[in-house]
């Protein structure tokens, strides 16, 4: 099927079939219909035009909003769009990602460039610690513009948009009501940390009740497998431009519970803990709500 399908854009835009690239998420094993895929390839081969919309569209399936994102070099662009809204951890996830440009780039450049800003942004995403049984991500520069960006410009816009659009995956995450964004500083490994904190499902429901529970995030923390020594350990949440200081100094802070749960109501989260003196990692993450289970629960039924 997949050949198929290769083959059926490469005549309906003129390219060789090795040029083509299938990306496809859906109920795993189950095959799809071929004849409602070779009509689509027929009709969207002659409506194609500058406007993304109606790609942006065609990409949604559990996702409740399209995501994209876009960044300047000159009067050069890279632009990305992406879906991706449950199943989603890092390594295989059930997310698709698409970057064009202008910009007069290499492949090899481009690649690297795309892996750096991955490993940012992509490979920083949780949604539900799953995974399905695909995902991709592809990079495109045509060279219209004539613009040769430098190593920096070009780094500084593929970055910008995959850490958009991995933000953009996690808000809209399966019956999630609030971006979180795990920051760990400290330690050997603080990404470890991190994710071990963004994919705890304890953590992900206080989050969902606006519960300032500090006890399920240290825990998380305690058990990444990552030594620290919780006496230097101070934990933040920022939310609703308020930042209440939950523990610090191997004990909890004295916090207005009230006030810090009236701001966790906010869509966007900063879980913020030093365990140390290193380098920081940033994981995104949304909280667990009742939409969650019935997404996944009815979604083969």
């Amino acid at each position: 099927d997949v050949l198929k399908m290769t083959e059926l854009v490469g005549e309906a835009v003129g390219v060789p079939d090795l040029e083509v690239a299938v990306a496809q998420t859906g109920v795993i094993g189950q095959l799809i219909d071929m004849a409602k895929v070779e009509h689509g390839i027929s009709e969207a081969s002659v409506s194609l035009s500058d406007d993304p919309a109606p790609f942006l569209e065609a990409i949604l399936t559990t996702d409740l909003i399209e995501k994209f994102a876009y960044a300047a070099i000159g009067d050069a662009t890279v632009y990305a769009a992406g879906k991706g809204s449950g199943m989603i951890a890092p390594d295989m996830a059930t997310m698709l990602g698409f970057l064009v440009t202008d910009l007069k780039v290499d492949s090899a450049r481009l690649d690297a460039s795309l892996r750096t800003a991955c490993d940012a942004s992509f490979n920083c995403l949780t949604v539900d610690g799953d995974t399905s049984t695909n995902d991709m991500v592809l990079a495109f520069a045509n060279g219209a513009s004539g613009i040769e960006p430098s190593d920096e410009d070009l780094d500084r816009a593929m970055h910008e948009v995959c850490v958009s659009l991995a933000k953009q995956i996690a808000r809209d995450g399966e019956g999630a009501t609030k971006l979180i964004e795990v920051r760990v500083t400290g330690s050997d490994d603080p990404k470890r940390v991190a994710m071990t904190i963004a994919n705890s499902p304890l953590v992900k429901t206080a989050m969902f009740g606006c519960d300032p529970n500090w006890g399920r995030i240290l825990a998380a923390a305690g058990r990444a497998g990552v030594a620290f020594d919780p006496q230097k350990a101070v934990l933040t949440i920022w939310s609703n431009g308020e930042r209440h200081v939950l523990f610090e100094h191997g004990s909890p802070a004295a916090f207005d519970h009230k006030r810090a749960s009236t701001a966790l109501r906010s869509d966007e989260v900063v879980i913020d803990l030093v365990i140390g003196a290193g380098p920081p990692a940033t994981v995104f993450t949304c909280d667990f709500g009742y939409g969650s289970v019935r997404i996944n629960a009815e979604y083969h039924t």
